[in-house]
């Protein structure tokens, strides 16, 4: 007995590391005699459950020393726990050595010695027949889907700014292969001044306990003065330019920063078309 109750208190050991115990959390169960307490740790979500069986049915003695298999079963409740609607099952580790002696368990192969299995969730929910040893239920559902836009555009030389976003609660994001002057986020902001002309590939990620969920965002940097983002910079760029500058069309291309879209804006974009460099700033 000793010996049972000594690998059980290490699996408890075992299941508790690394748990923030301040943001435990009691769950009412509306059943008597049940108590669950909840916690969630680096996107994995664990219970520890157990029934007071001994309320209903009687402890097994000298004289009776069996467990009263019957009772169990007349009164076993079923608790529900609640999880994320993308969680397929959940996994159930019972908190007490499946042998009947301690000689049989040692610390070589103890982690064998605990029974586990999985219970299926449906429509968010996992329901769990309890008896008469307490359980560890665990969860961690599935990895991230990418749902933000897979292409998006900047300007050389222009603050830009693109927001990864995912679904099953990401807890840390990134992106491999931007341009020059873009950098990521753990947060899934990417950010920066892109210095380079050009299309790169991106692959945006997005992770969580369940795994890594990733998708290709095809991002375009343009010349300030390709003003139609075609790729070249020629009579049609600088025909909008005009147009901006007359007051037609919202002002989109100020060159000069200087808050207008005017003449200078417009000459410089004519430069650009015959071969010079765009220039912004002062």
């Amino acid at each position: 007995m000793k010996k049972l109750s000594y690998f059980a208190y290490k699996k408890l050991i075992e299941v508790s590391k690394g748990k923030d115990w301040s943001k435990i959390e009691a769950l009412a169960t509306g059943v008597n005699d049940v108590y669950s307490y909840k916690i969630v740790n680096g996107g994995k979500t664990n219970y520890f459950t157990w029934w007071d069986w001994w309320n209903k049915c009687p402890r097994p003695n000298l004289a009776k020393p069996g467990m009263d298999t019957a009772c169990i079963n007349k009164y076993s409740p079923t608790l529900s726990i609640a999880v994320d609607d993308n969680t397929p099952e959940v996994k159930i580790t019972e908190a007490i050595p499946d042998f009947a002696t301690g000689q049989e368990v040692d610390n070589a192969g103890y982690a064998k010695a605990f029974k586990t299995y999985t219970i299926s969730a449906l429509n968010g929910k996992a329901e769990i027949p309890l008896g008469i040893v307490p359980l560890y239920v665990t969860y961690t559902g599935n990895p991230p889907v990418i749902t933000s836009a897979l292409t998006s555009t900047g300007t050389i030389g222009t603050a830009f700014s693109y927001q990864i976003t995912a679904t099953n609660s990401p807890t840390s994001f990134n992106a491999a292969g931007l341009p020059a002057g873009l950098s990521v986020s753990t947060g899934g902001l990417i950010s920066g001044t892109p210095s380079t002309i050009g299309t790169s590939s991106v692959t945006i990620s997005a992770t969580n306990a369940g795994g890594t969920g990733s998708a290709g965002l095809t991002l375009s940097v343009y010349s300030a003065c390709d003003v139609n983002r075609d790729g070249s910079t020629n009579v049609v760029d600088v025909q909008l330019q005009v147009n901006q500058a007359l007051g037609v069309a919202a002002c989109t291309s100020d060159l000069n920063r200087d808050g207008f879209c005017n003449v200078i804006d417009v000459q410089r974009g004519v430069n650009a078309g015959l071969g010079g460099q765009c220039v912004l700033g002062p």
